[in-house]
C-alpha cells in the first residue's frame, strides 16, 4: 500500500514533534467513526499496519520488534474484544493482564505527580448556592447508589475525578452553565504515582505498541450526542482497566505497588474549534478509593489531599466589579475565562483537609 508524499512529509513533520497521537487523530477517520469495540479494534490496528508500512520511518521502528510480537499482540488485542462482546468480563480481565504485564512487569508507563500540584474538580449546580468543601470530593459511602457511569469507573466504586485544568473539567461536567457550577483546586500533599493511558511517541517496541493500542481503545473520541446512550462501548476497556489496577493492587502486585491511580487524555477537547492551541491542560486523573467506610470519605485520600472551599462565578462577579481579562491573544487559554477563575480560586493559605 503507498502513500502520497505530502501524507508521508506530514507524518514526519509530526513525529519529529512528538505529536503520534495527533497524526493518529488527523489521518484516520474511521478511528473517531467507530460504533463499537469491533470498529475501534479494527481501525486501530489499521493505523498501525500503515504505521509501520512507511519506509521512511514506520518500517525501521517495525524493525525493531521482536519476531511475532506484533502478532502475538493483535491476536491478545483481538480476543480481548471478543470476551467483552460475550459478555465474558472475567477473562476478558485475564486477557488484559496478559496484554499490559510481560510476567510481572507493567508495560504501560508510570508517571509521577510531584507534591503540591494544584488539579481541580467542578459539580454543577441548578441554583445560585455553594457546595461545602465535603461536597466537592469524592461521592460519599453511604450514597453509592448515585455513582454514574463514567469512562474510568467501577459500579458501586467511589473514585475521585481530577481534572489539570477547569476547562477540561468543564467540558467533562458537560458544559454546566458557567455561572453556577461550584469549583475547588486540589493539592496533593505528597507525591503521587499514576498509570498513564497516553500516546507514545513511537510504536517501536513491543511496550510502545501495547500502549499505543490501549490508549487508542482508551481515548475514543465519540459525538456528545451518544451521552444519553444507556451502553457506552468506549467506556468498557477503561472500566476493565481500572477494575484491573484496584485488583492487581489490592493483591500485593509489586509492578502497582503505590500507584494512586489513571492519569489519561480528556476525550472532550473539541480540537476542530482551537479555543485555546494549548493541550497539555486536558490531562485528567482518576484515583480509586484506598480505604472503605460505611459512610463518608476514604481516610487515605482525605490525606493525601487539601482542598479549597467551592466557589463559583456567580460568587466572582458579586464580589467584583470586572475581570481584567486580556483583549488580546484571546486564542490562548491564559486569557480564557477559566485561567481568570483559576487564579482567583486559591492561595497557599485556601486549602483544608476534608473532614471524614
Amino acid at each position: 500500500m503507498g502513500y502520497s508524499q505530502s501524507f508521508l512529509k506530514e507524518f514526519m513533520i509530526k513525529v519529529k514533534e512528538d505529536r503520534l497521537y495527533s497524526l493518529f487523530f488527523s489521518s484516520d477517520n474511521d478511528y473517531q467513526k467507530s460504533r463499537s469495540l469491533i470498529e475501534l479494534k479494527r481501525s486501530t490496528w489499521r493505523f498501525i499496519i500503515k504505521f509501520y508500512q512507511d519506509k521512511s520511518y514506520g518500517h525501521r521502528a517495525f524493525k525493531k520488534l521482536p519476531m511475532g510480537d506484533d502478532i502475538k499482540i493483535y491476536k491478545l488485542t483481538a480476543n480481548l474484544i471478543k470476551a467483552v462482546n460475550n459478555g465474558d468480563i472475567k477473562k476478558g480481565m485475564e486477557i488484559l493482564r496478559e496484554l499490559i504485564f510481560d510476567k510481572d512487569r507493567l508495560r504501560l508507563n508510570i508517571s509521577s505527580l510531584k507534591k503540591g500540584k494544584i488539579n481541580y474538580r467542578m459539580r454543577g449546580r441548578d441554583d445560585y448556592n455553594l457546595y461545602k468543601k465535603e461536597d466537592m470530593f469524592h461521592i460519599p459511602f453511604d450514597l453509592l447508589k448515585v455513582v454514574p457511569s463514567y469512562r474510568y469507573s467501577i459500579s458501586g466504586f467511589p473514585c475521585l475525578y481530577l481534572g489539570a485544568s477547569l476547562y477540561s473539567c468543564w467540558e467533562e461536567t458537560r458544559r454546566p452553565e458557567l455561572e453556577k457550577v461550584n469549583f475547588s483546586a486540589f493539592m496533593n500533599i505528597r507525591q503521587m504515582k499514576f498509570i498513564d493511558v497516553l500516546c507514545p511517541n513511537n510504536i517501536d517496541s513491543t511496550d510502545n505498541l501495547v500502549r499505543f493500542i490501549i490508549f487508542a481503545l482508551c481515548t475514543s473520541f465519540v459525538s456528545t450526542n451518544n451521552d444519553d446512550n444507556k451502553f457506552k462501548f468506549q467506556y468498557v476497556i477503561p472500566e476493565l482497566l481500572l477494575s484491573l489496577l484496584v485488583s492487581e493492587r489490592n493483591n500485593g502486585n509489586v509492578a502497582v505497588k503505590g500507584v494512586d491511580g489513571i492519569k489519561y487524555l480528556s476525550t472532550r477537547y473539541f480540537r476542530d474549534a482551537e479555543m485555546f492551541g494549548v493541550e497539555p491542560v486536558f490531562y485528567n486523573y482518576v484515583i480509586p478509593i484506598r480505604q472503605y467506610k460505611d459512610e463518608g470519605h476514604c481516610p487515605k485520600l482525605i490525606n493525601t489531599f487539601r482542598v479549597t472551599d467551592a466557589k463559583a462565578n456567580f460568587d466572582h462577579v458579586l464580589r467584583r466589579n470586572k475581570y481584567n481579562v486580556p483583549r488580546t491573544r484571546i486564542n490562548n487559554y491564559s486569557s480564557s475565562l477559566f485561567a481568570v477563575l483559576e487564579k482567583n480560586l486559591w492561595s497557599k493559605k485556601d486549602f483544608g483537609k476534608i473532614k471524614s
